[in-house]
């Protein structure tokens, strides 16, 4: 279905249901706001976390580690690796994240103008509403993938940090 058929398809549905009143109309564009604004902040906080990442791997794994890893026992191998292949999967977890863009911005104001343009209000109101609503409902689907990704980014960093650490100061007695 294109954009004009959405748009025409909900401003059927909505504008015959409803007397769109201008503060219904505010409060679905306020809503469609909210959205692209907590996606946003998703987004910048994965950005923080993903440098803080970085700085961590900086810090912690070092020559002077991987020298000692790679002549320490298999079981060690083994743990450093799982803990650096966590690390990195957060990573990846991390950039998908951010990088997750299946947003809907709503109708096409050009094509909203030239359809409603010599129509009554309330069609041009119950059609922008009703496409702003839907496109909400998908963005917050949206957020919640992005939220999905940064916790697993979250729990396998951790994950991995603890097997490093642990690596760390139970076998090399040193910690940074």
């Amino acid at each position: 279905m294109t954009t004009s058929d959405e748009i025409n398809e909900v401003s059927k549905g909505d504008a015959a249901k409803y007397d769109i009143k201008e503060s219904i109309v505010d409060e679905v564009k306020r809503q469609f706001g909210e959205t692209l604004r907590r996606s946003d902040a998703i987004d910048t906080k994965i950005g923080l976390i993903l440098g803080f990442i970085f700085i961590t791997i900086g810090l912690a794994i070092n020559k002077d580690l991987l020298v000692l890893v790679f002549q320490s026992p298999p079981l060690v191998i083994l743990v450093f690796w799982e803990g650096f292949g966590l690390i990195v999967v957060s990573i990846f977890s991390g950039i998908l994240a951010i990088f997750f863009r299946t947003f809907q911005f709503g109708p096409n104001m050009d094509e909203v103008y030239t359809k409603y343009n010599d129509k009554p209000e309330e069609h041009a109101k119950g059609a922008i509403a009703g496409k702003l609503k839907q496109d909400t409902k998908a963005n917050l689907n949206a957020i919640d993938t992005k939220v999905l990704f940064a916790k697993v980014m979250l729990i396998t960093f951790s994950i991995g940090l603890v097997a490093i650490i642990i690596l760390e100061i139970g076998c090399f007695g040193k910690m940074w």
